[in-house]
């Protein structure tokens, strides 16, 4: 499964992929550890990308690494 992280001026979006087909997704205010793994929650996540407008923070750094290793 892939998590896709889109971080915009206004919101994030979130989305969770099994192949080409969209299995989850969720839009937030704020881009938080905390709203990445409440949207995750106990899903298999293989792979991680993300795109953003602003710069990324180092917590939000760490889950790509984490998923991307």
């Amino acid at each position: 499964m892939k998590l896709v992280i889109d971080i915009g001026n206004t919101s994030t979006k979130l989305g969770l992929f099994e192949g080409k087909d969209m299995f989850s997704f969720s839009s937030v205010e704020n881009c938080s550890l905390e709203n990445i793994r409440n949207f995750i929650a106990d899903k298999n996540v293989d792979f991680s990308i993300i795109s953003s407008v602003r710069d990324i923070d180092f917590e939000i750094q760490s889950i790509l690494d984490y998923y991307n290793s």
